[in-house]
């Protein structure tokens, strides 16, 4: 740790003589670990530090404790067959599904809140998240990614000054990348260019102001935020995270107090049936290698579904009523 110190220090030094005006930063560790020890280097040897950045997943694959079926796991690699995919050999090692507890809702939020304390008021930049450390987890190509990517951005917002979310597409220069069309890769494409359910919630929430209403950010079943439109209407993004879904659905019901009359409200939604290109893939038989036609038919059939909601029926009631289901993800936009 202080060779990496050290090393920061003098390259830090190097950069600013050339231009004080670049901005530089560091540590970039794992699990929001070692910032103050980071801080109070710098400080003793009069360091530039312009912002502060780290790493942060909810489960850690490579840093988790052997259990007997993971070792189980392992020792089947010595028995491979010229069939089995590299995928298909490391996902039962890497992926496993007790990882993911109800118990990690809102941990992400949590060190957040933790690193932002021992910064204090220098910039906190996540420059690697999402919802796990594992290059071949299903759950990166599922609505739970969505649920989840939605949920953390939301909470995070006010704490963290800057992220980048792990990563763009499947294809990226870390490893080599796997040839299935839905291997559980980090990335929010597929190798063939496949928008999975975390791009659509980038998407939405990518149309949204920056002003936001005040409301309590809870770890319930199911969860909202508002933001102003205007000219009076309001974007209502609502979402029910769930690390061990049971199918479950909910209500949400949502009162408006000095509101305008409404023209027209509709409703976008990503979730099982909706933004989903792994279930299409799924019932097409999950295919080893995709045609082209066969990446369009996926791509046509897994656009987020819009409908329009009745806007009287809202002036009426002065409310409306969202029934929303586990680990999806809804934007309403009322006019």
């Amino acid at each position: 740790m202080n060779d990496y110190f050290n090393l920061y220090v003098n390259t830090v030094k190097a950069i600013k003589s050339v231009d004080e005006n670049i901005i530089v930063g560091g540590p970039a560790t794992t699990c929001s670990k070692h910032l103050p020890e980071f801080l109070d280097y710098c400080k003793k040897n009069d360091a530039p530090i312009d912002f502060v950045s780290t790493h942060q997943y909810p489960t850690d694959a490579l840093g988790h404790s052997l259990n007997r079926e993971r070792l189980g796991q392992i020792r089947k690699l010595k028995s491979v067959k010229k069939t089995d995919s590299m995928r298909s050999l490391l996902q039962p090692v890497f992926d496993n599904v007790n990882d993911f507890s109800n118990s990690l809702k809102g941990y992400m939020t949590k060190e957040a809140k933790r690193a932002k304390s021992e910064v204090g008021s220098l910039p906190l930049f996540y420059t690697e998240w999402s919802i796990s450390s594992n290059c071949v987890a299903a759950i990166h190509d599922t609505p739970s990614a969505a649920a989840f990517f939605v949920k953390t951005v939301l909470d995070n917002q006010g704490i963290v000054d800057g992220s980048s979310y792990w990563t763009f597409s499947d294809i990226f220069e870390e490893l080599f990348f796997f040839t299935d069309p839905f291997c559980g890769g980090f990335g929010l494409l597929t190798i063939d260019a496949i928008k999975k359910p975390v791009y659509w919630a980038f998407k939405m929430l990518a149309q949204l102001p920056e002003i936001r209403y005040s409301l309590p950010i809870t770890d319930n079943n199911a969860e909202f935020a508002a933001f102003p439109i205007d000219g009076g209407g309001l974007y209502i993004v609502a979402y029910a995270q769930n690390f061990e879904p049971k199918a479950e659905s909910y209500n949400l019901h949502i009162e408006f107090k000095n509101s305008p009359c409404f023209k027209s409200a509709s409703l976008e939604k990503i979730g099982d049936d909706s933004g989903n290109p792994v279930k299409v893939w799924e019932e097409m038989g999950r295919p080893a290698v995709l045609s082209r036609s066969d990446i369009e038919k996926i791509k046509k059939q897994t656009v987020p579904i819009i409908q329009a909601l009745d806007a009287d029926a809202i002036n009426n009631k002065k409310s409306i009523d969202i029934n929303i289901s586990d680990n999806e993800v809804i934007l309403i936009r009322i006019k």
